[in-house]
């Protein structure tokens, strides 16, 4: 069952205890440097309710393209800090906006594999594959 950590104008922040997973949607544009330091300090409040490790279903279908480099090296910095914090496995619905699922790609890369699928059913099945189970 999802529990609604945060929501701003920006990003919804969601998490399933039993299931060990972080989902996130992110919209709009990421204009306000203040957006970025209430993610990150909101991801790690969800985070916090995972035992070591989690998987992260990301929805950035209405999200729009960064206008800095500024905005994309934030996004890196978010992903980093999951890392950190226990992510094991994620799987993105790309935005819609070619520009901005061009940037997405460009982060998620880092992570070493951007799995990536058009609708949210497909997202979570493959997730349920690799569940991450409680302690």
């Amino acid at each position: 069952m999802r529990t609604l950590i945060s929501q701003s104008e920006c990003y919804q922040l969601w998490i399933d205890e039993n299931k060990q997973r972080l989902y996130v949607r992110l919209t709009g544009y990421w204009n306000q440097e203040n957006i970025f330091f209430n993610y990150l300090k909101d991801l790690k409040s969800a985070t916090a309710f995972f035992d070591n490790q989690f998987d992260c279903h990301a929805d950035f279908n209405s999200l729009k393209p960064f206008s800095s480099n500024n905005q994309i090296e934030c996004h890196h910095k978010a992903l980093q800090l999951l890392i950190n914090l226990g992510l094991k496995n994620s799987a993105q619905i790309l935005p819609e906006d070619p520009i901005a699922s061009k940037q997405i790609l460009q982060i998620i890369n880092n992570f070493g594999k951007a799995t990536v699928f058009g609708e949210s059913e497909l997202l979570e099945a493959y997730l349920d594959s690799y569940m991450v189970f409680a302690a």
